[in-house]
């Protein structure tokens, strides 16, 4: 549960930090790349 909870905040944090960015011309790039960052720190945490 604890671990559930503390996941949910990182990835409200790394969504945060997306969205709070100016958007250059490859926006979807640095989005792509925040996003697989959130999918491996699930991983690690599940593994």
């Amino acid at each position: 549960m604890q671990e559930n909870e503390a996941l949910r905040m990182r990835l409200a944090e790394i969504r945060e930090r997306i969205n709070g960015m100016e958007l250059p011309h490859e926006y979807h790039i640095l989005y792509t790349r925040g996003w697989y960052d959130a999918v491996e720190e699930v991983r690690r945490y599940i593994n």
